[in-house]
């Protein structure tokens, strides 16, 4: 699997299938963490083992509530990046949160790094989806 889709929330065993209960697996969706047209009826989003499990309420993780306090220090350093980066070898990166750019996707890893560690730089590098 190229991509993990949801956080690294622990194991949440609140969701339904369509021939089961109680299904238990880790992560959510963050971009299917908001309060718009949440519904625990519908699946695969009620579905915690499904990549694009909603989670057990709206903004029920961190990752979907909130930025780092020292936002625009980690902005500048990406944008000086990205134009090194594009002065190099003329590739473009767009500079962001994943929250803002994807709608909430990735975050656990590199948010739990932020809140948990001394670390103070912390992102993640989206890859096109092309192998090549």
């Amino acid at each position: 699997i190229r991509q993990w889709r949801k956080n690294r929330a622990p194991e949440n065993c609140t969701g339904t299938g369509p021939f089961s209960s109680d299904l238990c697996c880790e992560g959510v969706d963050l971009n299917r963490n908001y309060d718009i047209g949440f519904s625990h009826k519908n699946y695969p989003f009620n579905n915690p083992c499904s990549d694009e499990f909603q989670g057990p309420r709206p903004f029920s993780e961190p990752e979907s509530r909130t930025y780092p306090q020292d936002f625009k220090d980690l902005e500048t350093l990406a944008n000086r990046a990205a134009d090194r980066v594009f002065a190099y070898r003329e590739t473009k990166y767009r500079v962001g949160t994943a929250a803002d750019m994807l709608g909430t996707a990735t975050g656990g890893a590199t948010d739990w790094i932020k809140k948990n560690t001394s670390t103070k730089y912390v992102y993640v590098l989206e890859l096109p989806p092309d192998m090549k």
